[in-house]
């Protein structure tokens, strides 16, 4: 209360009453520079003023690195915030719609957005949103994506079907599949056919642009379907989707066909077919790296170096990782919300080689990185690997603290093989933990649990079964082992991977 009154009495009615009328209606901007106060305020000198205010140190800091623009400290911008909203609330929807249309017109588009979404005038705020989605996707910013597409509300969405795909990506990554197939559909209905798979990519033939965009507008449905198909682990439909889509997206569309590219490559990873998997993610590292596209870039070398891992190709793994990481450091503006997969990849190479303390350092990282774009797959993989960590570092608790988080992850997220892999991981630890009974629950219904699966996973099957040879372990049950590993390790060697 008493900064409260101090601010009032001896900074703000000190000044002239223009100044003040400045004060309050530039405070809704987070930056400041002369000409967007010019043009929010309709005046002429707001650039004299600000630096008449800095001079006289009105909470006001000049930001030297970036031009000529100013910030109010912290608490005084909330200060003339609630000012303003007490004074003159009418003015603050207008105040951020003209805000919005000098930072569109001198290329900040995202804060246009931020800007246009408080203003509360959808016209204005949902092209604006439909303009940036495309970048959105291509640098992976599923949380800001989800945050501005979540403020137009849906029936603004359903009438666009670029932002019906713009919805579908960003739930596509942070953990709703079956809401993704819902604005699939959605989507669906602006072709004729109303069916993507019903169109055929020479349709039409006459090069139109209308048609031109019904078939990027298919390519792009099948795409994020063959994307879908990989997360739920449907091998077969994720590769035959891929490839239908890569007949309709264009050849200079190197974003799109390297994601279709990936979600092929995890289907052959999946299968356990190696050498098929790490041909598919360079393809994709390649596409990404001639447009540019960085975060594609990145999770093409993540996965190329999980896959040499899986064969023990441990120096080439670390020159990806290192590649990888060199790119995170790139100056290409934010740093990329990918950067969590980097260091998760990090801590799983420190594990491998048993640098337990920087495993736990680089996961706990990788962690905190996803916390604010929510990445389904990246969280649930960073839970898992933590526990990994822990139980080697002898912190079973810890541990089976992990693992609780990635049952709630694989729960929420509804897909049957984090639930399975969680499952067995649990199983394994109970044997740790002298639990036998409930290891021998688990694999007393394993046959049960694959039976009831709609699609093969063989990776899945092989980690699976690597868990019950510890299990038939702890049960004194050795006999059991050799036959149960002798096609797996027959399948390992003939991919490569022995």
């Amino acid at each position: 209360r008493y900064i409260l009154d101090f601010l009032v009495e001896e900074v703000l009615e000190q000044l002239p009453d223009t100044v003040q009328d400045f004060l309050l209606k530039t405070s809704i901007l987070e930056l400041l520079c002369g000409p967007l106060c010019d043009f929010i305020t309709a005046s002429t000198d707001s650039q004299a003023l600000l630096e008449t205010l800095e001079r006289d140190t009105i909470f006001l800091d000049h930001l030297g690195d970036q031009g000529d623009w100013y910030r109010y400290h912290q608490l005084f911008g909330e200060f003339l915030r609630t000012q303003l909203s007490r004074k003159s609330p009418e003015k603050i929807p207008q105040l951020h719609y003209r805000a919005s249309i000098w930072l569109e017109e001198n290329g900040y588009l995202p804060e246009a957005i931020e800007h246009a979404l408080i203003s509360g005038n959808t016209e204005r705020s949902t092209p604006l949103v439909e303009k940036a989605t495309r970048e959105a996707i291509e640098r992976g910013e599923w949380g800001t994506l989800q945050r501005w597409l979540s403020a137009l509300g849906k029936e603004q969405l359903s009438q666009r079907p670029g932002l019906c795909l713009a919805r579908a990506w960003s739930l596509l990554y942070t953990g709703s599949q079956q809401e993704t197939a819902h604005w699939l559909d959605i989507a669906e209905g602006f072709l004729p056919t109303g069916n993507a798979q019903d169109r055929k990519p020479d349709e039409g033939g006459t090069g139109q642009e209308s048609e031109l965009e019904e078939g990027r507008l298919a390519g792009e449905i099948l795409a994020l379907r063959a994307t879908l198909a990989s997360m739920l682990g449907d091998t077969r439909r994720t590769i035959e989707l891929g490839n239908r889509s890569l007949a309709y997206i264009p050849e200079d569309d190197e974003f799109l066909r390297s994601a279709v590219i990936s979600s092929i490559g995890y289907a052959h990873r999946y299968k356990g077919e190696v050498a098929e998997a790490k041909n598919a993610f360079q393809q994709a590292i390649r596409l990404s790296k001639k447009a540019g596209n960085w975060y594609q870039a990145l999770d093409g070398l993540c996965n190329l170096a999980n896959m040499q891992m899986l064969e023990g190709e441990y120096n080439g793994a670390k020159d990806t990782i290192n590649a990888a990481s060199s790119i995170v450091r790139l100056p290409i503006g934010k740093p990329s919300p990918i950067a969590c997969e980097v260091y998760l990849l990090d801590g799983v190479y420190s594990y491998e080689l048993n640098d337990l303390n920087r495993a736990e350092e680089s996961i706990r990282e990788s962690i905190q990185l996803n916390t604010a774009q929510r990445i389904i797959e990246l969280q649930y993989a960073g839970r898992v690997w933590l526990s990994r960590v822990l139980r080697a570092k002898g912190d079973l608790s810890g541990a089976i603290e992990q693992i609780e988080r990635a049952e709630q992850l694989a729960t929420r997220a509804k897909l049957w093989r984090f639930q399975a892999h969680t499952s067995a991981i649990r199983a394994e630890l109970s044997t740790f933990l002298g639990d036998i009974e409930r290891a021998r629950h688990w694999a007393s219904n394993l046959d049960k649990s694959r039976a009831s699966r709609s699609v093969e996973l063989p990776r899945m099957d092989e980690f699976e079964d690597i868990i019950l040879a510890h299990v038939y372990l702890a049960m004194k049950m050795p006999d059991c082992i050799p036959d149960l590993l002798k096609s797996r390790l027959a399948k390992a060697e003939s991919s490569g991977r022995m």
